[in-house]
Order: structure tokens, then sequence, then C-alpha cells
């Protein structure tokens, strides 16, 4: 049979099947190495990673028997080595230490003595001799692993923020890697130490779409910092004309990073499609959100997908004023008017007219939530995704600001149309029958739904949408068992029969051994099953990076 139909095959079998049947036929053996050898992590040089490095480069002469009795060899394909397989690449920077001589002879310690008479820096010098002899050996291997690896796309850098890692470690990852994919790199991660970023502004890749930066600038000066990022404009500046997905986030340990200078300078890529930016909440770091609004707004009518989010608090070298604090909000308003002005009669323009996903991190967790639901009413009739992080939404505030906006009204005929939204993902008080009964009416178009419960109790709710107390609110809300929580569905017409909903995700801060992490995922799955026909799966997952 053709190669080819023997391919086709390999589509249909999982994982695991093909490497039952991998000596069966060379085609079967081929697609297992690409499978197992997809992606790689390259996280220490010690013995047993240099064994993996040599074995990357070796070329696979496997020996079929066929039932006809004939013998194929694997090599007889093509000369192609292990490495060819590899598409995706993860290194985690290592430390290079030198390895100490368990016994020592006499003589040798008497030279020892001697030379340390002579020169009281001998030991010393000795060290970093060994260390620089290691590095340049770890560097070489690098350098000829990655030559092996000819059809590598996506390429991760991942620094644990160690300041002692070697700089020519990282200048080898950054120069062998990028020159030897040029052409077939399409995604990038880095998290590296600043300086070193300077070293791609004479780097191109001509066809790079996806690259996500995390900075991390630790005790850098503000100058410095400058000055390191003029040299990474220049290599943003040279993706212009592929770049479609652009990521950047910053490290709470970056003392003295300001991004409105980089926002400011930076250019227009004329084909971006997704744009992420994650900084701590304070906004210390992007004292100007102006400079973020104005790149953004010369996107607004590419993007399809739109993220900005918060971490921790960060350290800063001065007072941070509150209202930076404010980002997020002053980002969307500055967005929807006044150039996309609206009223009560006629909703307002989005301000981006081919918006798919959203993603925002709801902060300060005090704020009004108004400008949200002005955004999210301008772009509800694209919104297919929606993600709202950080703030514990209640009932109230889902009923009477979140999700009226994406149940937008016809102005003549005062009739709702369905929202396209397809996927949500929120934090939650709780998961509770009223909780799902919203969903379920208001959004029956809904394929994956993501809760993140601050509460992981079952409850029956017995309140009105009225805005009440936390204290009121938990005066009326009464744990439930499961019988409950169904008795309680069933009594108020939960609309399930036509939800389309088919996986439900629980997000979970507890280990994934408690007891209560799979009691839940049991309890939801029974309840669900019966009375979403469509539903597929109910998974409680942990909490993850978005």
């Amino acid at each position: 049979m053709n190669d080819d139909v023997w391919r086709h095959i390999c589509t249909f079998l999982s994982p695991e099947t093909l490497r039952d049947v991998a000596k069966v036929h060379p085609v079967f053996y081929e697609q297992w190495m690409k499978h197992k050898y997809r992606r790689i992590e390259l996280s220490r040089g010690d013995k047993l990673a240099k064994r993996f490095w040599e074995h990357l480069e070796c070329v696979p002469s496997p020996i079929f028997e066929l039932q006809s009795g004939l013998t194929v060899l694997g090599n007889s394909r093509g000369n192609k080595r292990i490495g060819s397989s590899v598409k995706c690449v993860v290194i985690k920077p290592w430390s290079i230490n030198p390895r100490s001589m368990t016994y020592q002879g006499r003589t040798r310690r008497l030279l020892q003595a001697f030379a340390m008479l002579c020169d009281p820096d001998y030991t010393k010098a000795q060290l970093q001799k060994k260390i620089d002899k290691r590095l340049d050996k770890d560097t070489k291997r690098v350098d000829t692993l990655f030559s092996t690896m000819v059809n590598v796309q996506e390429y991760h850098i991942d620094w644990d923020q160690d300041p002692t890692h070697h700089a020519l470690l990282f200048r080898s990852f950054l120069k062998s890697g990028l020159e030897s994919w040029r052409d077939t790199l399409t995604h990038l991660a880095l998290h590296i130490p600043l300086e070193h970023l300077a070293t791609l502004a004479r780097i191109t890749l001509p066809s790079l779409c996806t690259f996500n930066i995390q900075f991390t600038t630790l005790a850098l000066s503000l100058r410095e910092i400058n000055i390191y990022l003029d040299g990474f404009m220049v290599f943003l500046h040279n993706l212009k004309d592929t770049l479609t997905s652009l990521s950047i986030s910053s490290n709470p340990r970056s003392e003295h990073l300001d991004l409105s200078r980089f926002f400011r300078y930076l250019g227009s890529f004329p084909h971006l499609r997704e744009m992420g930016l994650k900084i701590p909440f304070d906004g210390g770091q992007l004292s100007d959100p102006h400079t973020l609004c104005n790149f953004i707004a010369r996107h607004t009518h590419t993007l399809r997908s739109l993220s900005l989010q918060t971490t921790r608090c960060a350290v800063h070298s001065s007072p941070v004023a509150p209202e930076s604090a404010f980002w997020i909000q002053t980002v969307l308003s500055t967005l929807q008017s006044p150039s996309h002005p609206h009223s009560p009669a006629h909703p307002p323009l989005p301000a981006f007219p081919e918006l798919r996903s959203l993603t925002l991190a709801l902060r300060p967790l005090k704020a009004p939530l108004d400008l949200i639901s002005t955004f999210l009413r301008a772009h509800a009739g694209t919104l297919e995704h929606l993600a709202l992080l950080d703030r514990t939404l209640d009932l109230y505030d889902l009923r009477t600001t979140l999700l009226p906006p994406l149940l937008s009204r016809w102005p003549v005929l005062d009739l709702r149309f369905l929202a396209p939204l397809k996927s949500l993902e929120m934090r939650v008080d709780r998961i509770s029958p009223h909780l799902l009964i919203l969903l379920a009416q208001e959004l029956p178009g809904l394929r994956k739904l993501r809760l993140e419960p601050a509460d992981r109790g079952m409850y029956a709710v017995v309140s009105t949408f009225s805005p009440i107390s936390v204290a009121q609110y938990m005066s009326l809300t009464l744990p439930a068992t499961q019988e409950r929580f169904e008795e309680y569905l069933d009594r108020h017409q939960f609309g399930g029969a036509n939800w389309k909903l088919e996986q439900l995700e629980i997000v979970s801060s507890l280990s994934s051994a408690s007891t209560t992490t799979g009691r839940m995922q049991l309890q939801m799955h029974q309840i669900l099953s019966s009375r979403v026909p469509g539903l597929e799966s109910v998974n409680e997952v942990g909490p993850a990076s978005l």
C-alpha cells in the first residue's frame, strides 16, 4: 500500500496506539518519532542530558520484520536525524558548576599547596578555568544540537531569574537557535535578562508570526532599561510584515521598569491580530497609559483578540500615583470615547469591529463596572470568548451589569439577539443553582464555561437579585446537598435542554489529590449530565496563567 495511505491511517491513531505499532511498518515508526520528539526540553547540562543530545543527533535505523518476511531498514527512507522531528524547543537555562575531584594523590596535593604559596589566587583561577572549559563544551554542544534540528517552529527560553547564569550561554541560545531556525520559526517566547535583548537587533525572522516577551529588569536603572529596549525595538520593527500576535508581560521584581516610553516609540504592525499586556495591578510600570492607548488605537481595525491582565503588586523606587491602578479603565474609556459616542437609544459603535476574544482583569477590585459594561455592549455582536479575571463576581453583578450588555437589543424592534459568545471564564463567589439557571437562560449558545468559585461548597440561593450586604447574602444562602441542588434546579425550570454547553471547567486552588476536588467534579457531572444533552465533560483543573 502507498505510504501516503499509511500516513492517512496514522491520523486516526492515538499516540499510545502509534507507539504499540511502531515496529509494524516504517511509516508508523516515522509518525511515532515525530510525535515522541515533537517537543523537547533542555534544562540541564549533566551526563544524562548530553546522552540525550547525542541521541537527537543520531540517524534512526530500526529493522522492521514485515509479514511478507522482507527486512526494511528505516534509514533507507532517508538519512534524517532524530532531531529533524523536533518542532518545539523549550530551554530553561542551567548553572555551570565544575565537577569536584573526589580523590587527589599525594603529589598533586603537594603541587597544589606549593602553587597556593606562590599565588594566593591559584585556587580561584583554577576554578574559573574549569568553569570556562565546561561552558565552552556546553555552548559547542548546543550549537551542534541546534544545527541538527532543522524543522523547529516554536522556541521558548524560560529564565528562572537567577542572575548567576552565564551570559555566554544566553548568547548561544539566542544566536545559534535563531540563526539555525531563521526560515522555519513561527512562534517565539522569551524570558531572558534584559541586557541580552539588544543582541536581537541584528537578527531577522521572516516567518515569525507569534511573539511573547517577559521583561525582568531586577535592579537595572531606568537609563539602562531604555538603552536595552531601544535595541529590542529594532528587532520588533523588523517583524512588522509578518507579526500577527504580540504578548508583553513584566515581572513584579522589575523595580525601575516603565513601559510608557516603550509604547510611545513602538511602531505599527499591519497584520497584528492579537495583543496582550500583563503588568502589576498597581499600574506603576505604565506611568502614562495613553501611550498604550495610542499604540492599540493604531490596530483597532485588525485586532481580533485583546488581553489586559495583571499580576501582584510590584516594588517601586518611588511612590506610585493612586490613579495608576485604573490603567485598564483608562485604556477602555479612551478607545471607546469620544470617537465612538453612544446614547441610550443607540448602542455604542465598536472600537474594535473584528474583536473576537477579550480578556480583562477587573482591577481595582472595588472599581465600578460601568466602563466594562459599556465596552461589552459595544462589542457584543462579535465577541466569542470572554474572560473576566481577578474579581469575584456575584449574581447581582452578573444580572445587572455584565450579562445585559451581551444581550443587546435592536433599537427599533426591541428584540434581543443571541450573543455569539461561545466561551466564558470568570471568578464567582460560589456555584449555585441560580447561577446555572441564569447562564443557561441568558447565554444558551455558550459552549465552554470555566468557573473559579471562591467558596467550594454547594449552595442553594434563595435571595433576590437586589443589592444586599455580604452578611445578608450569606444569611439568605443555604448549604445544599446534591439532592437539594437538583431539586432547586428542577423547581425553577432550569433550561438545560436548550443549553449548548459542551465543556465545564471548575478551577480549583486545592491539590488534585484532595477529596473535595474530586467530589465537586463528580457531583456537578451527575447533576448536569442528565439535564444538558450536549455536555461532554466536567473537569476540575488547577489555576493556570492565562
